[in-house]
């Protein structure tokens, strides 16, 4: 099972990327599915650190009182610019001004939480604590970011399958 600062540190990852293939994207309508991706996942991982990481940091750690005030305050600031989207078509100026600033402070808020959380915790919980708390953190994420596979859903036969996708 995984510790929970390289669950997190994955997480972290997955939204660079994601920021990165938003970057890239010029279609409206493309934007708009990725952003509403992007922002799911921001609100769901904020939600998994306030439930798993948060406090147990406020149990263990040295300043976790200000790390965990400033990460709060950090996930309120995404949230208040990821909100601002809302009424916005995507792709346009303001839009995009609203994009950016959840992606700042993200990104702030990353660093932040690489450099002081994610190492108090490392520095005062065991290895097997971490790693429950990285399974409570994957069983958290899971139950909130799940697509329901019809019970009919049948996977195609592979020669059909590469006959259909072969000229």
């Amino acid at each position: 099972m995984p510790d929970i600062t390289q669950v997190i540190l994955d997480e972290h990852d997955w939204f660079r990327r994601a920021f990165a293939a938003l970057d890239e994207t010029t279609d409206r309508d493309e934007l708009a599915v990725l952003w509403r991706h992007i922002e799911m996942r921001l609100e769901v991982h904020a939600e998994a650190e306030e439930e798993i990481l948060y406090p147990v940091l406020l149990d263990v750690g040295r300043d976790a009182e200000d790390e965990t005030d400033d990460a709060i305050g950090d996930h309120n600031e995404i949230r208040e610019a990821s909100h601002r989207t809302h009424d916005l078509q995507a792709g346009t100026e303001e839009w995009w001004e609203a994009v950016r600033a959840a992606r700042e402070e993200n990104s702030d808020h990353m660093g932040e939480e690489e450099r002081d959380a994610l190492a108090d915790l490392r520095r005062t919980t065991t290895p097997d604590q971490r790693h429950d708390l990285g399974r409570r953190f994957l069983v958290f994420l899971a139950t909130r970011m799940t697509v329901e596979v019809p019970d009919d859903h049948m996977a195609p036969e592979p020669e059909d399958y590469i006959e259909q996708h072969t000229g």
